[in-house]
Formats: structure tokens, sequence, C-alpha cells
């Protein structure tokens, strides 16, 4: 993403501004335009879909960052200015998360990453995962689930689960 910080008249509210991100859009020639906060001043910014954009590859960022990931810490990407992002799960000010979104969204997809940066940064002997995928065949159809491909994994408990209430009684046992 490309981010233009924003000067607003005072008073006006972003808002405000909704309607027209549609037809900037179209002016700039992109797909969609979006107004966040910056990260670091909390300023309004336009984000702007990169015209070049580059693919973040999990397994070579990871190796880039191996010598200073600290345990219990997950690669999720790079931030704007190209930075690795990394996830300490451990850190106290980090607490239960839920990941939500739309079907299609890519809430699969962040977590398969998440449990695969974690393996790739820790050993089996110091991190073990217990993969539950609740969404059922019914919601699914009948593909084998989010986590299908990861089966092998010497990081796992048991086989990937699917049904809710072997989900639940796998976690009983092992908390």
């Amino acid at each position: 993403l490309i981010h233009f910080a924003l000067d607003l008249p005072r008073g006006l509210r972003l808002a405000a501004l909704t309607p027209a991100l549609p037809l900037l859009a179209e002016e700039l020639g992109v797909d969609a335009v979006r107004l966040a906060p910056d990260g670091d001043t909390g300023r309004p910014t336009l984000e702007v879909p990169r015209p070049d954009p580059v693919p973040v590859r999990l397994l070579p960022l990871a190796r880039s960052v191996a010598e200073i990931a600290p345990p219990c810490a997950a690669t999720l990407g790079r931030d704007v200015t190209g930075a690795p992002i990394l996830l300490r799960l451990d850190a106290p000010e980090v607490g239960p998360a839920l990941i939500a979104g739309a079907a299609g969204a890519g809430k699969s997809a962040l977590l398969r990453g998440i449990a695969l940066s974690l393996a790739l940064h820790n050993g089996p002997d110091t991190l073990r995962l217990l993969l539950i995928d609740c969404s059922g065949p019914a919601r699914r159809g009948p593909r084998a689930g989010a986590w299908a491909e990861m089966a092998g994994l010497p990081h796992l408990v048991g086989e990937p689960v699917r049904d809710p209430q072997i989900g639940r009684a796998s976690c009983r046992e092992r908390v």
C-alpha cells in the first residue's frame, strides 16, 4: 500500500469523505482506496494499492528474521515500510484474539500462516499445536478443511480436528 497523509480542514470528519472514495479510486485507476489512521501519529491517511504489488513469501521472510525472532513469535508479513511484522504470542500485552471476517476474506490463510510461522521458529520439543476447524462440512463442503495440508507437521498433538465435540474434548484433555 501507498499511504498519503491527509490534512483535513478543522471540523471535517473522515466519514464525510467516505462517499467520495469510489470516485477517487476510479480517478486513480485502482480497484479501491481506503481511509485509515496512521499507525504512528493517528492522523488520517489515504491508502492506495501499489501498482506493482510484491507477494510476501513466508519461508524467506521467516528465514530473514530467524536470528531475531523471540520464542513463540509468529511472522505475519511486512509493514508498509517493508519491516517484518512479528506477533509475540507470549508477550504479556497479547491476550486472546478473535479472527473474524466474511467468507473468503483470508481467515484460514492467516491462521495457517501463523501456525506455520510458529513451527518454523520453534521446534516440536518447544511447540505443540492442536488444530481445530469447527466450520463443518455444511459450510465448507466435503473438502478436508483448513488444516488438511498441515496434517504431517511434527508439532501436532494429533490429526487436525473437524468435529466440535471432539475439539472440545481434545482441549479439555490438554488444558
